[in-house]
């Protein structure tokens, strides 16, 4: 089963900045980051580990040279890990409310819906030749279908 984590209430996917600390120091990059505050119709501002303040929004981090973003989180194991081990307020940050949906990679492709910033997890079907020529009867394909949704249940009772 694979995680994603996704925002529950409206507002934007924001991690807490006390979050990403976190995240940072289990991945043992701290010291080579650098953050990158972003505000509204303003330039990018580089600032230091001591100015990282809570309640602001941080949508930008380089780690050795390498940028990434607040989303490149949602399914990051160490991130999963923070939010699992922490909880939601630990790690939401503001007009966040996040949480872990669980899904099965080989069956679903994970779709995001977001309306006003609430998300919630579409799963679209993973269904290729492939996995249908692999199934050794019927049954087996039916069996397929019926996990991903693709067949309703009145048609194979």
């Amino acid at each position: 089963m694979a995680k994603i984590v996704l925002n529950g209430c409206y507002g934007g996917f924001h991690w807490s900045n006390r979050a990403i600390v976190e995240i940072l120091k289990r991945k043992g990059v701290l010291d080579k980051t650098t953050f990158v505050r972003t505000k509204w119709g303003e330039a990018p501002t580089e600032i230091s580990e001591s100015e990282y303040v809570e309640g602001e929004r941080y949508s930008m981090y380089h780690v050795n040279d390498e940028s990434w973003e607040g989303f490149d989180l949602r399914d990051d194991p160490d991130a999963i890990a923070v939010l699992e081990e922490k909880g939601s307020n630990f790690c939401s940050g503001s007009c966040s409310e996040l949480y872990i949906e669980e899904y099965d990679e080989e069956l679903f492709i994970p779709k995001i819906e977001e309306y006003d910033g609430s998300e919630t997890l579409d799963l679209i079907p993973n269904l290729t030749e492939e996995k249908v020529r692999n199934c050794n009867t019927i049954d087996e394909v039916v069996e397929l279908l019926r996990k991903t949704g693709a067949l309703c249940h009145r048609f194979c009772a």
